[in-house]
């Protein structure tokens, strides 16, 4: 949000997930009866998430339709949630919400509906202040979809969207309709959402053009992606613009996390002068063997296991079209 303050009169627009769109519009359209209807439903966060990308591929399939005004749900949702409470007479006993690898009971350590129905409102109101923030500072949100690129619907192979010749998506495309997109009332569903709202598979992957005409010789800003789309048949065609990156962020803050090892297993296709920049992290993540290995040709935003401090990390281009690192690390890792 401060972001968006601060960019005031210069940010036109703000790509956020669908999910996030769907979300809001499930907001919308949940009072507070809504909200407490069907607490025995049993809930598998994978299962919404098979179900959201089938029904967004679906909205992109049937082209223009009729899709509800965003500032109208945008004041609905804000009207909604602030009703959302638990009633002491209800007879609700609990919701069970299923997640992979999760075998503990659907509370999570909630000890009442209402502790529940507070989670998802400081979640999705996170959410309904960033739009909100959006709205006051003039910004168009814009909703992108890593599963549409991936489906059948997409128009197959890499394409772009964004503004061509400055920044453009690389691994989603845009899904002008997600607001559209309805899942079943209640809170099982709405807790669902703001799960997956914060998945690092839905991360937005954007390409910065060193060059108006062709997207190649760029940096390549990867953010928490998992680098899964990757592996699709309709990706070939990536390597190509792999092979001239000039510079790039470091995936998940260059975390050692395996999840993301099919973009270091992608960047070993880069040139021997790329240059990659983590940003952030929490204290305790360790680093990928790959980004240590970098040596001279990395530096991180903080280096989170020697140092608590930040440092602004510049680079510039060089007068061979590649570009120039003007800070090391703040300690030896």
């Amino acid at each position: 949000m401060a972001l968006i303050e601060a960019a005031r009169g210069a940010l036109q627009e703000m790509w956020v997930p669908a999910e996030w769109a769907i979300l809001l519009a499930q907001i919308a359209k949940t009072t507070q009866d809504a909200l407490l209807d069907g607490g025995d439903t049993v809930v598998s966060v994978d299962a919404v998430s098979e179900y959201i990308r089938a029904k967004i591929v679906e909205s992109a399939a049937e082209g223009d339709g009729e899709t509800p005004r965003l500032d109208d749900v945008l004041s609905e949702a804000n009207r909604n949630i602030e009703s959302w409470r638990e009633e002491p007479a209800s007879s609700q006993k609990g919701i069970l919400i299923r997640e992979q690898s999760r075998r503990a009971g659907g509370w999570y350590g909630a000890r009442s509906v209402e502790e529940i129905i507070n989670r998802v409102k400081k979640r999705a109101g996170a959410l309904l202040k960033i739009f909100n923030t959006a709205y006051a500072n003039g910004v168009q949100p814009r909703f992108f979809s890593v599963d549409l690129a991936r489906s059948g619907a997409a128009h197959g192979g890499r394409r772009q969207r964004g503004l061509n010749g400055t920044v453009t998506l690389v691994n989603a495309d845009e899904a002008p309709r997600a607001l559209a997109v309805t899942v079943p009332a209640g809170l099982p569903y709405t807790y669902a959402l703001t799960r997956l709202t914060v998945q690092n598979r839905r991360a937005l992957s954007t390409l910065l053009w060193s060059d108006v005409l062709m997207p190649y010789g760029g940096v390549l800003i990867w953010s928490d992606t998992d680098g899964d789309w990757l592996k699709d048949p309709g990706q070939g065609g990536f390597r190509k613009l792999t092979r001239t990156l000039a510079a790039c962020s470091a995936p998940h803050h260059a975390s050692g996390n395996t999840a993301h090892d099919a973009v270091w297993d992608e960047l070993r296709h880069a040139p021997d002068d790329l240059l990659v920049v983590s940003a952030g992290g929490q204290w305790n993540q360790s680093y990928h063997k790959d980004y240590t290995a970098l040596q001279a040709r990395r530096c991180c935003t903080r280096c989170r296991n020697v140092s608590w401090n930040y440092q602004e990390v510049r680079l510039s281009s060089s007068a061979g079209g590649r570009m120039v690192l003007h800070q090391a690390c703040l300690g030896v890792h």
